[in-house]
């Protein structure tokens, strides 16, 4: 059986090895980059961690393009990602969440990010799930990475906008 850290490595080779830049992480055992933590917009803080809000497992970027991944060990734990990629892609409010998580770490400073305004608008951001196994139907804007013995294979939902269709098949091959 895979493991989701065996997923999350292997999401990170594939994406380091086409030149995304990581612009952060939280993987299952720790982290060596910072972790982007977006708030719930209008929500009051929690004391308890992660409590109201969303925490991606991997977030790059290239081209002005703003991949937002989640890892799995199995296509059939990937539904709650579904629906929080969704929320966070989706929602006006929490995309300003998410803009302002980014300019509290200086990460539209990096290589590659795109701009605040384009993440603010949604136009930036694409939702990636990356689980071992086959790729889902009914999932049209988001990207599939799916693994067989960490070799991938990148699915790009029609709905990815056009702009970004050419970076994600480029992680393919």
């Amino acid at each position: 059986m895979t493991s989701e850290a065996e997923v999350y490595l292997w999401t990170k080779r594939l994406f380091r090895s086409r030149d995304w830049t990581i612009l952060a992480s939280d993987p299952p055992r720790g982290t060596d980059v910072p972790r982007l933590e977006v708030k719930e917009p209008g929500g009051t803080q929690s004391l308890t961690k992660n409590a109201n809000a969303v925490i991606n497992d991997l977030v790059y970027c290239r081209d002005g393009a703003l991949a937002l991944v989640e890892c799995k060990d199995s296509a059939a734990k990937t539904g709650m990602d579904v629906e929080k990629l969704e929320r966070l892609c989706g929602d006006p409010a929490w995309r300003a969440s998410l803009a302002d998580a980014m300019a509290g770490r200086s990460l539209f400073a990096r290589d590659d990010a795109p701009a605040p305004s384009a993440v603010r608008s949604g136009d930036a951001l694409v939702p990636v799930l990356a689980y071992p196994g086959d790729p889902q139907s009914g999932l049209p804007a988001f990207v599939q990475l799916t693994f067989e013995d960490g070799d991938a294979t990148v699915t790009v939902g029609r709905d990815v906008p056009e702009r970004a269709r050419e970076r994600f098949h480029a992680l393919s091959g």
